[in-house]
C-alpha cells in the first residue's frame, strides 16, 4: 500500500484514487455499490419489523418465497420507487468524489434554493404517518 508522509505521520492513500491497488475503474465498482444498496435494504427491514420472525415473512415476501400475500404497494408506487431509487443512485455515483457544498457554489442561488425547496416540499408531502420512517415504531 503506497504511503503519503506528511509532517511527522505516514497515511495510506484512499483506495477510491488512482495508481493505487484496490482502486475499482468505474466499470468496476457498480457491482459493488449495487450490493451495498442491496444489503443496505434488506438490513432495513429487521429495523421496520416489530419481531424477528415478521422480518423474516417480510424478506421472504420480498424474495417471492410467499405466495398470496396481501400487497404492500400498488404498481404505480413501486414504478414511483424504482425512479426515485434510480436517480439517487445514478445522482450518487455522479457526484462521488464532490462535495455537496462545491456543487452547490457553482449554481446560480436561484437554482440552489429551488432544488432545496422543492427537497423540503417533497418530503413533508412523502410523510403519510410518523410511522414511514423506520425509527418511529411504537
Amino acid at each position: 500500500m503506497e504511503m503519503v508522509t506528511g509532517p511527522g505521520q505516514a497515511l495510506p492513500k484512499p483506495a477510491h484514487e488512482p495508481g493505487t491497488k484496490y482502486y475499482l475503474t468505474p466499470g468496476r465498482a457498480w457491482p459493488y455499490a449495487l450490493l451495498t444498496f442491496f444489503l443496505v435494504v434488506v438490513t432495513w427491514v429487521f429495523f421496520r419489523a416489530s419481531t424477528f420472525g415478521g422480518a423474516g415473512k417480510l424478506l421472504g415476501s420480498m424474495f417471492g418465497l410467499i405466495h398470496g400475500g396481501s400487497r404492500l404497494l400498488s404498481t404505480l408506487a413501486l414504478l414511483k420507487i424504482g425512479v426515485i431509487i434510480g436517480v439517487m443512485l445514478v445522482s450518487q455515483w455522479l457526484l462521488r468524489h464532490s462535495r455537496i457544498l462545491e456543487v452547490a457554489h457553482r449554481q446560480p442561488w436561484w437554482l440552489t434554493g429551488l432544488f432545496w425547496s422543492a427537497i423540503v416540499i417533497l418530503l413533508v408531502l412523502s410523510q403519510a404517518s410518523s410511522s414511514s420512517f423506520i425509527y418511529f415504531q411504537l
